[in-house]
């Protein structure tokens, strides 16, 4: 368990589809474990660090919690508990990649037979406050095999076997977002409930 009061993490830089992202808190294949009672941030300034501009096309994904599910199967039990994530300026347009205050993602396999299908199971975000951030709030779980949820009517069996499962996310407040608030994307059956959403103007 990592946890903490109040505390800031530093940046770490990692590739996630073949994209750099920056990311405070970066969980790649990592289960078991549960991160409470941090404050996170992952701030840039106009035409700081990259000489960008806020809106430039091409500026870095940003998040303050990243999580991914690539080459062990199914990553299980991860919890996001009592966080104050704020301050996440990553790229306005991007939406399919992690980028934003909170984002788990699921990147294929190198070896699927091997290691079988990269899901998430039993992952939870409560208790968390998320404010001022791009381009989403919340998100879980975009996945490599999004192609297998086209169909008008998604069976039990391929929800089950190709989605996320015991995804809850709940009593988190949320304020200005610059995209989505929050999203589940590709699970089975997720929970959320008890969140409270603040719109702002735009930025």
């Amino acid at each position: 368990m990592v946890s903490g009061l109040r505390q800031s993490s530093g940046q770490y830089l990692a590739q996630i589809i073949g994209v750099t992202v920056s990311s405070t808190i970066y969980l790649e294949d990592v289960e078991y474990i549960e991160v409470r009672g941090l404050e996170l941030t992952n701030d840039r300034q106009e035409g700081d660090d990259d000489g960008k501009a806020y809106n430039d096309f091409n500026v870095m994904d940003r998040t303050g919690v990243a999580g991914v599910a690539q080459n062990k199967g199914t990553i299980n039990h991860i919890v996001l508990d009592d966080l104050y994530v704020h301050d996440v300026d990553g790229n306005v347009y991007n939406k399919h990649m992690a980028n934003g205050g909170i984002y788990f993602i699921v990147e294929k396999p190198d070896n699927e037979s091997a290691t079988g299908i990269s899901k998430f199971d039993d992952l939870v975000i409560e208790n968390c406050r998320v404010e001022t951030t791009n381009r989403w709030g919340i998100a879980a779980a975009y996945t490599y095999a999004w192609s297998q949820f086209t169909s008008a009517k998604i069976s039990d069996e391929i929800a089950e076997k190709y989605g996320s499962t015991n995804v809850v996310i709940q009593n988190n407040y949320i304020k200005g977002a610059g995209g989505d608030a929050i999203t589940t994307m590709y699970a089975d059956k997720p929970l959320v409930q008890y969140m409270l959403l603040r719109i702002v103007p735009a930025r």
